[in-house]
């Protein structure tokens, strides 16, 4: 199901590939929910077009096979994923 969703939201980018005809640089799907971090500035300054995008899982999407999850250990969001059985279920 995961693979699913992320195959969705490349696949959403890819319904607008007019509009990315003209990009030479690498896209990367960012949930929207994501830029209260700096990752996505982060990417951006290093070439990287965003695309922000709810996610339904992961908060970076690269490709249709690659999917990227944001954790904190300041947060304790890393701890906690792994306690819950989240992070590897």
């Amino acid at each position: 199901a995961s693979r699913n969703l992320r195959v969705s939201a490349v696949k959403q980018l890819k319904a607008e590939e007019s509009y990315f005809a003209g990009v030479k640089k690498n896209i990367v799907a960012v949930d929207s929910r994501e830029f209260s971090c700096m990752t996505p500035m982060y990417l951006k300054q290093r070439g990287f077009w965003i695309v922000p995008i709810q996610l339904f899982i992961g908060d970076f999407v690269l490709s249709d096979d690659i999917c990227v999850e944001r954790k904190s250990v300041s947060t304790g969001d890393l701890f906690e994923s792994f306690k819950s059985g989240r992070l590897l279920g």
